[in-house]
C-alpha cells in the first residue's frame, strides 16, 4: 500500500493486492501479506469495486461484508470483516482470496475492476505487525506511471505499481 496511517506497523511493503479477471464478469482478488504482517479484524480488506457485485469463495473466517469509512483513507463500497484475532488472520503463506461476480455490465480488463474513492485510494487493510500488539491501517492508490495497474503494493513509500493483466 502507498500509505500507512500508523508508522508503528513499519515502513512496508505490507502486502500485494492482485486483481485477476478470468472473465468479463468475474474477478479473483488476492491479498498476499509480506512476512511479518497479518491482516485481521474489522476492515481486514476494503475495496472500491466498479459495479454491483456478489462475493463468493470467501474464507470461513470472514464474518460480514459491509461498506463504509476505513480509518483516515475514506469510504469503500466493499469492506470485509474477519473473525478478529491474529490466529484467524491472513499472513505470509495464507493469502486472502475470493471472487467478485459482476451482476450487470462487463469489466473490459482487470484494471476496470477497482476505482479510486474520494481520497484517491483503491483499497485499504487492517494490519498487525507480528511479534507486537501494534496494529494500523494501510491503503493503496494507483500509480501515475502505471494507471492501468492490477497489482498494487501496500507500502508506506510511494511505489510504482507493476501492471499484471490476466
Amino acid at each position: 500500500m502507498s500509505v500507512a496511517s500508523k508508522s508503528a506497523i513499519g515502513q512496508g511493503p505490507f502486502a500485494m493486492l492482485l486483481v485477476d479477471r478470468p472473465t468479463a464478469h468475474t474477478a479473483i482478488i488476492t491479498l498476499t501479506l509480506e512476512l511479518g504482517y497479518t491482516a485481521l479484524g474489522d476492515d481486514v480488506l476494503a475495496l472500491n469495486v466498479n459495479g454491483a457485485v456478489t462475493v463468493s469463495e470467501l474464507p470461513p473466517t470472514i464474518t460480514s461484508i459491509s461498506a463504509g469509512k476505513v480509518d483516515s483513507f475514506g469510504s469503500f463500497n466493499l469492506v470485509l470483516n474477519n473473525a478478529g484475532d491474529a490466529a484467524s488472520g491472513f499472513m505470509f503463506g495464507n493469502p486472502l482470496t475470493f471472487n467478485l461476480n459482476l451482476t450487470s455490465g462487463a469489466w473490459m480488463s482487470a484494471a476496470d475492476v477497482l476505482f479510486t474513492n474520494e481520497n484517491g485510494y483503491l483499497a485499504a487493510c487492517h494490519l498487525l505487525r507480528q511479534g507486537s500488539s501494534r496494529t494500523g491501517f494501510a491503503a493503496v492508490m494507483p500509480s501515475l506511471e502505471e494507471p492501468d495497474a492490477t497489482v498494487a503494493p501496500f507500502t508506506l513509500m510511494p511505489a510504482k505499481l507493476a501492471p499484471q493483466m490476466r
